[in-house]
């Protein structure tokens, strides 16, 4: 019994000799936060897209560098006794053992978007130094965390200017195609189809309208024809009264005309003129010429009214010629038009989807 409470007592006094003879260790933690993006992505995209933990991995290499770490300890005077009886790398592998990282999750906010915080810890005897060390371990990290943001941020704004340059490109070449195609099938285009169904109507009206006006030229110039021929037959000179047989075709003549014509036809007030002459002449006792009849300013007029006619119709023809091309050319306008649609759809949404894909790149650029 003595003899092990002897022994205990002998164990309880060399503890206690250890632990008071034993260099005191001070330990320092510093909490960094990274807060998410407060904007919502579905407005401000993101330029920084890499996980916390693989960016933490890789700002830890570099704050535990070894240009790093001997700076700090040479600036802190850190690690005396050691320094002087072990190597360089004896003397860092001790510092980074006394470094620690530990990552923890401080609040679950939604889907896959947890707060993240993570402690840096190093322990020191010089409870000063540890506290030192702990605070500018802490600040390394936090200007780690900028650059490399901005070195990503600065990359994604380079590829997406790159981006925008090809897009750009493309979209103005599209635009030229667009173009190029508009001024090719000029009034076969979907939004002209319309336009050339109104065109196609008043031209078939005015073809219809210049069928009539013909006809009506044609009878006129018949009607002066048989009028020419009655003239030149000498009628008037086998009359006993060759005025008054005269002046009975001439009434007869207009009382034709009117019956198609108005007061204002140019045949009628010609005739009438005439008449209200050659009766002006007979009460003043005039006499007409035997053979006067085939050169009578009435046979001059019907010839010159026979050539007007004849131009008339001519010019008449020429333009049905004109209308009737111009119906052919809208008639293939109009066929055209739904195979023009279809391919200016297609050129149309290639140019849309582009112009699309160019203005979101634009959005998330600026």
């Amino acid at each position: 019994m003595g003899l092990a409470i002897f022994t205990f007592a002998a164990l309880f006094a060399a503890a206690v000799s250890l632990i008071v003879f034993l260099p005191d260790i001070y330990r320092a933690t510093a909490t960094l936060l990274v807060e998410r993006q407060q904007v919502p992505e579905d407005f401000v995209r993101s330029t920084v897209t890499s996980a916390v933990d693989s960016r933490l991995q890789t700002i830890s290499q570099e704050i535990l560098s070894r240009s790093r770490l001997q700076k700090l300890i040479r600036d802190l005077d850190l690690y005396q006794a050691l320094r002087g009886e072990a190597a360089g790398d004896e003397v860092l592998d001790r510092m980074r053992k006394d470094i620690q990282l530990e990552t923890r999750e401080v609040a679950q906010l939604g889907e896959n978007q947890a707060t993240i915080a993570f402690a840096v810890s190093y322990s020191g005897s010089d409870p000063r130094k540890v506290a030192q060390v702990t605070n500018m371990l802490a600040s390394f990290y936090i200007e780690e965390n900028l650059k490399v943001r901005a070195k990503q941020a600065t990359g994604t704004a380079e590829f997406l200017e790159t981006e925008l340059d090809k897009i750009k490109q493309k979209l103005d070449e599209q635009e030229r195609l667009v173009s190029k195609f508009k001024e090719e099938h000029m009034g076969e285009l979907p939004e002209q189809r319309e336009a050339n169904l109104s065109t196609l109507e008043r031209l078939n009206s005015q073809l219809r309208l210049n069928g009539y006006q013909q006809v009506r030229a044609r009878e006129q110039r018949a009607a002066l024809t048989k009028q020419l021929s009655d003239a030149g037959k000498g009628r008037t000179r086998r009359e006993a009264d060759p005025v008054a047989a005269r002046l009975a075709k001439m009434k007869q003549d207009l009382a034709e005309l009117r019956s198609n014509f108005s007061e204002k036809y140019p045949d009628v007030v010609r005739l009438k003129a005439e008449i209200a002459a050659l009766e002006k002449r007979r009460s003043a006792g005039g006499t007409v010429a035997e053979g006067e009849g085939a050169r009578s300013p009435y046979s001059m007029e019907l010839q010159q009214s026979l050539k007007a006619i004849g131009a008339d119709l001519a010019g008449l023809k020429a333009e049905e010629k004109g209308v009737r091309e111009s119906i052919a050319e809208y008639q293939r306008r109009v066929e055209n038009a739904p195979r023009r649609e279809q391919e200016f759809q297609a050129l149309s949404r290639d140019y849309e989807t582009t112009k699309d894909s160019y203005r979101s790149l634009l959005k998330r650029y600026k």
